[in-house]
């Protein structure tokens, strides 16, 4: 295997004891001081300066991320971060619980081992290391925002009560109700806690990334820009398209968080079908139901029960090419559905209907996109399924798109990602194409080529385990792996 060179330096210096693992506490960040940010690299000793011109091989690489990796402190900042709430809420990425998150807890682990971090006005975390003198950029990007279910809207870890949020144990004592971990290649210790399946695992294995790279002292010949974004839940993709216009973020590839099946942690994303939100609203004419003169009165929501049946003909695979990465063609799913007016109760369960007839039903469709797909092509397929709904009214609209996309097999960032799975984890990566969609596709739409590579949980439907159910851990071992194939990538991509 052809090694690269990079220049490092080394000082023979009295290596200082290593500081105490990481604590947290609300009160702990709020008052850093430039001086102890600038001088926190030089805390740990063996920071390598330049002096003497040496080439690092692949395998010495290897050696300084292992050796400065803490898994210590891996582990304590997940715990941590199950146990810090920020979840999506009706203020989507403005929720300050998520500012919270992002500037008290995840900012801080930058800085206090030198690395320059900044905010944006959207709240989006930019980390950034290297020398820069290759003229090479590289993202690894995550999103801080969790995703919240409905029964856990006032109390944030209400999960399965089996276990403690920011308990750790062991895979072998979850005891979900007919759930085998084994059967998911998961071993040795989980945290158990809210969103410890889905955002948590990748964006504390790029946490430590940087921080092992800042205490190794290894030269990153480029730069690399470590990102949280505030968004993550809101179905779209607005946060990265701040980053791309509005903070002139430019990149020569990157690489976006995951969430996939088993072993995740050994697989590479190389494309992923889009989606996009379709609204269907019905109008009617409001009427009390006491009104028996029915020609008078519409009631939108039998309006939308003749939308549905029709749309039956196209649900859930409507007519589309398959896609010959993916195996699969286009599909339909209704997401949502609610109806106008309701009495101000309604929502609790409490009080009457209203005794009123419906004037507008709104239902939401997800959509997934095949590559080449038009949405436009998309909305049109189901207007001529619902045809003419006289005497009802409607309108069928677009809402939050993520972008369909693929990317070369033999692309530069697959191949450097490949490498750093090799050579860290000692095993072959694999290649996927997956019908999930995130915000990979706008990375790439918007010309920075984007790979799919990081840490989730589980994802198991009968039992539901993994991200968005009561059942959520983490698994550290996945983490720990991903977190110095991060590292390991992180120098390479900047070559």
């Amino acid at each position: 295997m052809e090694s690269h060179e990079l220049i490092i330096e080394s000082e023979n210096r009295k290596r200082k004891p290593k500081p105490k693992t990481h604590k947290y506490k609300k009160e702990r960040h709020l008052n850093i001081k430039k001086k102890d940010i600038l001088s926190a690299r030089y805390r740990y000793g063996g920071c390598l300066k330049v002096k003497n011109k040496n080439a690092i091989t692949d395998k010495d690489l290897k050696n300084a991320i292992e050796k400065y990796f803490d898994v210590k402190e891996t582990k304590e900042f997940v715990v941590e971060a199950v146990k810090i709430p920020h979840i999506n809420t009706r203020y989507w990425e403005r929720d300050p619980q998520i500012h919270f998150y992002i500037q008290r807890f995840l900012q801080p682990l930058f800085e206090e081992v030198g690395i320059e971090t900044w905010t944006d006005d959207q709240g989006n975390l930019i980390a950034r290391i290297g020398k820069r003198e290759s003229g090479k950029r590289t993202l690894i990007i995550q999103h801080a925002m969790a995703w919240g279910a409905a029964e856990d809207e006032d109390e944030y870890n209400k999960l399965s009560p089996i276990h403690e949020s920011g308990e750790v144990l062991d895979a072998k004592d979850l005891n979900i109700k007919g759930f085998n971990p084994e059967e998911f290649g998961i071993e040795g210790e989980v945290v158990w806690g809210r969103d410890a399946s889905e955002t948590i695992p990748s964006t504390i294995a790029a946490v430590e990334a940087a921080r092992t790279l800042a205490r190794s002292g290894v030269e990153i010949p480029g730069e690399v820009l470590f990102i949280v974004t505030s968004g993550g839940h809101q179905g779209s993709s607005d946060n990265i398209f701040h980053l791309i216009f509005n903070d002139e973020v430019k990149a020569d590839m990157a690489v976006h968080a995951a969430c996939m099946a088993a072993g995740q942690h050994l697989t590479i994303g190389v494309g992923s079908l889009g989606r996009v939100d379709i609204k269907l609203t019905i109008y009617g004419k409001l009427g009390h139901t006491s009104d028996y003169k029915e020609e008078k009165v519409l009631n939108a929501i039998e309006g939308a029960l003749i939308a549905l049946e029709r749309l039956k003909k196209i649900m859930p695979f409507p007519p589309g090419s398959i896609d010959p990465d993916f195996g699969v063609g286009p599909k339909i799913a209704p997401i949502a559905i609610e109806s106008f007016p309701k009495p101000p109760t309604f929502a609790w369960g409490l009080g009457s209907g209203g005794h009123t007839r419906q004037d507008v039903v709104r239902i939401v469709f997800d959509r997934r996109v095949v590559p080449g797909e038009s949405v436009d092509d998309a909305i049109q397929q189901m207007k001529d399924a619902i045809g003419d709904l006289a005497p009802f009214k409607y309108k069928l609209e677009r809402g939050a798109y993520h972008f369909p996309w693929k990317v070369p097999k033999d692309a530069p960032a697959v191949k450097i990602l490949s490498e750093s799975i090799r050579i860290m984890l000692e095993k072959e990566a694999r290649l996927s194409y997956s019908t999930a969609a995130w915000d990979h596709g706008s990375v790439n739409r918007l010309g920075i080529p984007c790979v799919k590579f990081g840490a989730g949980g589980p994802i198991c439907s009968n039992p539901p385990v993994g991200p968005h159910t009561k059942h959520e851990f983490a698994v550290l071992n996945w983490i720990y792996d991903v977190a110095k194939v991060y590292a390991y990538f992180a120098v390479k991509s900047t070559i």
